[in-house]
């Protein structure tokens, strides 16, 4: 059910950028930070589908288990074309790693909702930082410590 609840967000989001298809230049933002946008610490590309709303997908390793993921979009309310820009997102993918007592590791898949900004700082440059709120189902038996997630990267406009 909490999939399903991802899932619809993250619909609702592209859902709202539908009506205005284009968008002015610099459609493509490449990548390298560390969180669940990046798939652990990795890349991730961003294509801007109009000043409001894009959709993304990275690619990352986490230590001990190996290869991560996310697919994901975001909303900017307040259009994204400033230097500083607010914006609302949703993933799904990987969100880290279980380390079990007898030294087995198991990967964590769920969502990631959250908000953050994105920051033009030269030209095509630009930095961002979000926290969201991690929707997963963890095994019986495990505790949940955290239930907040940030990530931060650094970017190019193409």
């Amino acid at each position: 059910m909490r999939f399903f609840s991802i899932g619809a967000a993250i619909f609702l989001f592209v859902c709202l950028a539908v009506p205005a298809l284009s968008a002015e230049g610099n459609q493509f933002r490449l990548g390298i930070g560390v969180g669940v946008p990046y798939g652990g610490i990795g890349v991730n590309g961003e294509y801007r589908i109009n000043n409001y709303a894009s959709v993304g997908a990275g690619l990352g390793y986490f230590q001990y288990d190996g290869p991560g993921w996310a697919l994901g979009a975001m909303y900017y309310p307040l259009k994204n074309v400033n230097a500083f820009n607010s914006r609302l997102t949703g993933y799904l993918g990987r969100l880290g790693t279980l380390k079990w007592s007898d030294g087995r590791h198991e990967s964590i898949i769920g969502g990631a909702l959250g908000g953050g900004f994105e920051w033009k700082v030269y030209n095509k440059l630009r930095l961002d930082l979000d926290i969201y709120y991690l929707v997963r189902d963890l095994p019986v038996g495990t505790k949940n410590n955290n239930d907040v997630g940030l990530s931060t990267g650094i970017g190019i406009l193409f």
